[in-house]
């Protein structure tokens, strides 16, 4: 399993230079020329990382992203309720992100996790761009997947799906 690196953040950083200075200190009082070679190399290669995290740090803030106790919050991201959302798409011209007439790839596990939160069928289907015979066969293939003895029950003109599903 790979190792999960941990987020340096520039207080980290300004740690780890100060300490490479304090031993640079040290290693120039003593007659050690190779500790003091390396060390030297450390610190420049450390001043290269922060003077680069810095230059990041200075594009996300003109992306109007946050830095809060050393680290990088937001990135420019917009949040919207979904109203909002629907009134962003439609101002862009899409429809729940995707082209009008384009249809997106709908999971099973996606229509379950729908259902779940009360999507109705015509909130899925607009948001696919599914028609209602798509609408249908994924029921199907939702109801098989899970077993059941009968499909869903669903109602595309009472825009209903029933409790049970």
């Amino acid at each position: 399993m790979a190792e999960v690196q941990k987020r340096r953040t520039v207080k980290d950083m300004e740690v780890e230079n100060q300490e490479l200075r304090d031993k640079l200190k040290v290693l120039e009082t003593t007659d050690d020329n190779s500790e003091l070679i390396k060390t030297k190399e450390a610190l420049a290669h450390s001043k290269e990382s922060e003077a680069r995290l810095m230059a990041d740090i200075e594009k996300m803030e003109a992306e109007d992203s946050v830095i809060v106790d050393g680290q990088i919050v937001g990135n420019a991201s917009m949040v919207f309720t979904p109203t909002e959302y629907a009134a962003w798409c439609k101002q862009n011209g899409t429809i729940m992100g995707r082209k009008p007439g384009e249809k997106t790839k709908a999971t099973i596990e996606e229509l379950r996790a729908y259902i779940n939160s009360g999507w109705t069928p015509s909130m899925f289907m607009e948001k696919h761009g599914l028609s209602a015979e798509d609408f249908k066969q994924l029921v199907w293939k939702l109801s098989k997947r899970e077993m059941r003895d009968r499909p869903i029950r669903y109602s595309i003109e009472r825009d209903t799906i029933s409790k049970e599903a």
